[in-house]
């Protein structure tokens, strides 16, 4: 994920634009690097990896919404997050299969989905990071790969605005430019620990 902050001088050009968390880099290396390469499925790119928090959609007023969502992150503490486990939505007649990026504890799912109501999350909210999109006669294969994916906990401190370019990345990917990272205030939300990830 490109970071693109201080880089553009301010214009009102509609930016497509999601919030996001993002895991270490570390992380992201170490679930592309379970992912198989021989099943014919298009895994996402570390670099794409992301838990989406809001997705808000052609914006004009980049540095309003950048206003909002660091005041909305400044509310909440670092969150643990668990990443694992499989699952999947329908998606255009196919499906998309994620890992569950969840909340580590009660406290910490709470303040998930407090941050994310607060960045613009629909109620439907449910926290992960796409692994794939495939056809239905994949999905089978790519849920279990997905589920073999050893969970990790990690320690996230602030959040991402992130702008897609839908089709300019490698291989006619989105490409994502990070626009702001907020950091989320007050002091870790449950829990000991120096935020350094952990093997569950």
């Amino acid at each position: 994920m490109a970071d693109g902050e201080g880089e553009r001088a301010p214009d009102r050009r509609p930016r497509r634009l999601f919030t996001a968390l993002v895991p270490p880099t570390d992380v992201r290396g170490a679930i592309a690097g379970a992912l198989p390469g021989d099943l014919g499925v298009r895994w996402a790119h570390p670099e794409q990896m992301h838990v989406t928090l809001a997705f808000h959609g052609a914006v004009r007023d980049t540095g309003a919404l950048v206003e909002r969502i660091t005041a909305a992150a400044a509310e909440h503490p670092p969150i643990r997050l668990r990443v694992g486990g499989a699952g999947s939505f329908d998606h255009h007649g196919g499906n998309v299969v994620w890992l569950s990026a969840d909340g580590r504890t009660e406290q910490d799912r709470a303040e998930l989905r407090g941050l994310a109501a607060g960045c613009g999350a629909s109620h439907r909210f449910t926290p992960h990071l796409t692994l794939a999109r495939v056809r239905r006669s994949q999905s089978a294969s790519a849920l279990a790969v997905a589920a073999a994916v050893e969970p990790v906990d990690v320690l996230v401190q602030e959040v991402s605005v992130v702008e897609s370019l839908l089709g300019a990345g490698e291989g006619g990917r989105a490409l994502y430019t990070v626009v702001a990272r907020p950091g989320l205030g007050g002091p870790a939300g449950s829990g000991g620990g120096d935020g350094a990830r952990r093997q569950a």
